[in-house]
């Protein structure tokens, strides 16, 4: 318990005050006046006197507890009723538990005691057995809800479900519910950014399904999750480690799966970060002739990032065809970006305007930067932004995206801090970590910067070697399928 329990205890004792006389509430509950004056003022509150504000006065035992409202049981629905009921009485069991001291373990009475313990632990048993009959469906039900507010984008009621699915979850020990639930935080501390507790959180989930010899179904669920994160926070190849791992646990019958061809989508995008695309073909036909319509989401948003990499088609090409999700439109967005040509970055940005979610902050920052570079495009002032004069942090992949935006823009605007900026998008690119790789668009976006922003003739050394530096990347990722950068004029 925290430090303040008590306290917070006697809070709502006092709060019981209000409702009923100091008098009626030690009668009743068999205290003397006395008795409750020294529980008020700092005194021990036995269990024996919270079960009896339950039972002669309907108290709810989780606000008792807890503080969580409401008050009265009389306010409370039958299941979430029979909830608190049960989790005092597990109180009661662990109190009796607690009560038997090791000492008398031993000498003549140590068979009394250890009966004592063994019949205390059977019952805490069992109550746990009808606690989580009762917590089960109302998890179950709560899970429901949360899952369809995060399939709607409804994020603030999705937030406020979360947190009554994690109360309840303490008390039920349904091992699929648990997984559902903590595949929900994931997905939601990914969209909210919180990056580290998010992938811990899915990595956690693929580990538990791993451990217990699920069928592939279930399995591959958990990996997809697990492998899009990591991917899209630049942990290319452990992504594919984990896919592969999961892959390989496919039987002849899951090969066709919605389920296989969902991973197997997520591995090739995984194989594009890392510049290995000869499997990602064969990938993408088999999502096509398995995935229904309503699946073509994923489909799409790795066939788009395919042919834009590999420069099988170009941005202009792709916007005209009308992308359905946003996840493709970003894609063409980010490469129409790169070809610095208006016509073709106003035609991307409307489309991805139209497929955007205004909830979800990624969402709205690639629209953001994509409609400053477009003012700067057309000459326009962009005036103050955080893209413009980034504040950067610890992480030295996300400061490379930030800075390489940062550079783009100066460029555009002819500020003459752009080479200073590209200078620094270059540190920031040779201290990125040996487990994550840089997003290819970042890079082909950066190579862009220094080869129109760094003049071939430039009397700075530093300069002259980053520009060097560009050169020599630029030809060894066209060699490894990058063919995008072809675009990109020396």
């Amino acid at each position: 318990m925290k430090p303040d329990a008590d306290t917070e205890l006697r809070a709502r004792l006092d709060r019981l005050l209000r409702d009923h006389s100091r008098a009626d509430l030690a009668r009743r509950t068999g205290r003397s006046r006395n008795a409750l004056t020294r529980y008020m003022q700092g005194g021990r509150l036995p269990l024996e006197f919270g079960a009896a504000l339950v039972r002669e006065f309907g108290v709810n035992p989780s606000w008792l507890l807890s503080g969580e409202e409401p008050i009265y049981l009389t306010d409370v629905a039958q299941a979430s009723s029979e909830l608190g009921n049960e989790l005092l009485e597990v109180m009661r069991a662990l109190d009796n538990v607690s009560k038997v001291k090791l000492g008398s373990l031993t000498g003549n009475t140590h068979a009394r005691a250890l009966r004592e313990v063994s019949d205390t632990l059977d019952r805490y048993g069992s109550l746990r057995d009808r606690l989580n009959r009762v917590s089960a469906p109302i998890l179950s039900d709560i899970l429901d809800k949360l899952e369809d507010a995060f399939a709607q984008r409804n994020f603030d009621r999705a937030i406020a479900l979360e947190k009554a699915a994690v109360r309840i979850e303490r008390f039920c020990d349904d091992r699929v519910l648990s997984r559902r639930l903590l595949d929900a935080r994931a997905n939601r501390m990914h969209v909210a950014q919180d990056v580290d507790e998010a992938i811990a959180a899915q990595t956690r989930l693929f580990s538990q399904t791993l451990a217990g010899s699920p069928d592939f179904a279930q399995l591959a669920d958990s990996a997809s999750g697990l492998v899009v994160m990591l991917v899209n926070n630049l942990y290319a190849e452990k992504s594919r480690r984990i896919a592969r791992i999961a892959l390989a646990h496919a039987g002849p019958d899951d090969v066709h799966t919605p389920e296989y061809t969902l991973l197997r989508l997520s591995l090739a995008r995984a194989d594009i970060e890392l510049g290995e695309m000869d499997d990602v073909p064969a990938a993408l036909e088999l999502a096509t002739d398995t995935l229904n319509p309503e699946e073509f989401v994923a489909l799409q948003a790795v066939k788009y990032y395919y042919l834009l990499h590999r420069g099988i088609l170009g941005a202009r090409e792709l916007a005209a065809s009308e992308p359905k999700t946003f996840a493709a439109a970003a894609s063409v967005l980010t490469v129409a970006t790169l070809t610095e040509d208006i016509e073709v970055v106003a035609l991307a940005l409307k489309q991805a305007r139209s497929l955007m979610n205004p909830q979800m902050p990624l969402n709205r920052r690639h629209i953001d930067r994509a409609e400053l570079v477009l003012k700067a495009l057309r000459g326009k002032p962009i005036g103050a932004s955080e893209f413009l004069d980034p504040e950067f942090g610890r992480d030295p992949c996300l400061n490379f995206s930030v800075c390489v935006t940062s550079a783009l823009l100066l460029r555009l605007t002819g500020d003459r801090r752009a080479s200073a900026r590209i200078q620094q998008c270059q540190e920031f690119l040779e201290a990125f970590p040996p487990a994550r790789i840089a997003n290819p668009s970042t890079i082909a976006q950066h190579l862009r910067n220094v080869l129109s922003g760094i003049p071939r003739d430039t009397r700075s050394p530093r300069l002259a070697e980053i520009r060097r530096k560009a050169q020599v990347l630029r030809k060894q990722r066209i060699a490894r399928g990058f063919g995008l950068l072809r675009t990109i004029q020396d």
